[in-house]
């Protein structure tokens, strides 16, 4: 058998017309066609120059360049004026650049480099369009109001404290939202009475500074100290005192406001310079009432909403014009519809409405019958020469009008 099979390797090696033009696999074929190997052996059908050599069970194939060469020529007659060169990165460029040739796939080495490629070139540019925004865009300052110290020494002066501190936290955060934030009510109130440190609060909180003070009211006097603290060093940036009427307490949160922006280089636009400046006197009762009523309204109880909104129609009647009351007693009622309320017992089914005298009250019981006009000749219902019916005889064909229900089943 290994005689036979020399003499077959003989035979092929006195036929090849050089050793050196030997292509001893498919892949070799292909390479040197300029085409998929699946491709080579469909062209086999068709004539291709390919010799078989077999070796017990196995089969190798071979072929030579001349010989596919002539096949190619005999094929298409143009190969002859395309440039022969067998570097693989050459004769891509050559196909792509010959006339009439065909794109053919490219090796799974060429389409790899090529993903590596374009996947730097994406890596590459998403960090830099990344540094580029980070650099234009400031990063966000964070900033949280802890409960303002009530120094008064009455307990029921809290709420006072707390509507202030609510009111710090509204006023900063209107200031440049984009620029600066500020912690949420619910977040900072758990740290009333606390004695953690600075530094504890802050990386809790995830806070830049932290604004603390202490506040005293003395009849229609107010009194506030408030100072400005950096987290990362825990050291005071700023701190002052302040001391009003009770009906200046806008202007005087926004003079905080103001300051403590300064403080953390937050500019201000013209228009929200004025807008603080523009703060205008409160009417003390009304604030009153409405302090008390948020105090109420946190507690988030139905009892304590009702109490709520008792005070926020207490401020209304005191100033018309307070728009916040307002807002405090429509909070209360979108609130009210998601707290339980078993047992709860409203003070009136319309609260800012007052009671009825029962002297109205029972007058209503017996409501008058309606009374018409009589028509005019004028009128275009009443046609020449018919008879006018007298009001009496219409009054007695109608029905008594419904009263309106007064046992506060409904408002209208």
């Amino acid at each position: 058998m290994a005689k036979q099979i020399a003499n077959v390797a003989a035979a092929g090696a006195t036929k090849s017309p050089d050793a050196g033009e030997r292509l001893d696999s498919w892949g070799e074929i292909a390479l040197y066609l300029n085409c998929e190997i699946r491709t080579a052996q469909r062209w086999e059908e068709e004539g291709l120059p390919v010799h078989r050599l077999q070796v017990q069970k196995q089969g190798r194939v071979y072929a030579y360049k001349s010989e596919l060469d002539e096949w190619r020529r005999k094929r298409d007659p143009r190969w002859e004026s395309e440039p022969k060169v067998h570097d693989p990165v050459e004769q891509v460029k050559n196909l792509r650049q010959a006339p009439g040739s065909w794109i053919r796939t490219l090796s799974g080495v060429v389409r790899k480099r090529a993903v590596v490629v374009l996947l730097s070139a994406a890596l590459i540019t998403s960090v830099y369009l990344g540094w580029h925004h980070l650099k234009l865009v400031p990063s966000q300052k964070v900033l949280a109001v802890l409960p303002f110290v009530n120094l008064s020494g009455d307990q029921q002066q809290e709420y006072f404290s707390d509507g202030f501190t609510d009111e710090m936290i509204a006023e900063l955060a209107r200031l440049q939202p984009s620029n600066l934030g500020v912690i949420a009510r619910t977040s900072v109130m758990s740290y009333k009475g606390t004695h953690k440190s600075i530094d504890e609060i802050g990386h809790e909180l995830h806070a830049d500074y932290i604004l603390e003070g202490s506040i005293m009211r003395d009849a229609n006097r107010v009194r506030i100290i408030a100072q400005l603290i950096q987290v990362g060093d825990q050291t005071h940036l700023w701190a002052d005192s302040y001391e009003r009427s009770l009906e200046d307490i806008l202007s005087l949160q926004r003079d905080v406001a103001e300051a403590i922006a300064g403080q953390i280089q937050i500019k201000l636009t013209s228009q929200e310079r004025s807008r603080l400046a523009g703060a205008r006197k409160v009417n003390i009762k009304a604030y009153d009432a409405y302090s008390l009523g948020r105090f109420h309204w946190n507690k988030r109880t139905p009892q304590e909403i009702t109490t709520a909104m008792e005070y926020f129609q207490q401020a209304i009647r005191e100033d018309a014009n307070y728009a916040v009351a307002y807002a405090g007693l429509a909070d209360a009622y979108a609130l009210l519809g998601s707290v339980p309320n078993d047992g709860m017992l409203l003070v009136s089914p319309c609260p800012w409405r007052r009671p009825m005298p029962p002297r109205l009250s029972r007058s209503i019981t017996h409501w008058p019958k309606p009374t018409f006009p009589s028509p005019t000749r004028s009128s275009p219902s009443i046609g020449k020469g018919r008879r006018q019916r007298s009001t009496s005889s219409k009054r007695s064909n109608l029905t008594p009008a419904t009263p309106p229900d007064i046992n506060g089943t409904r408002c209208t």
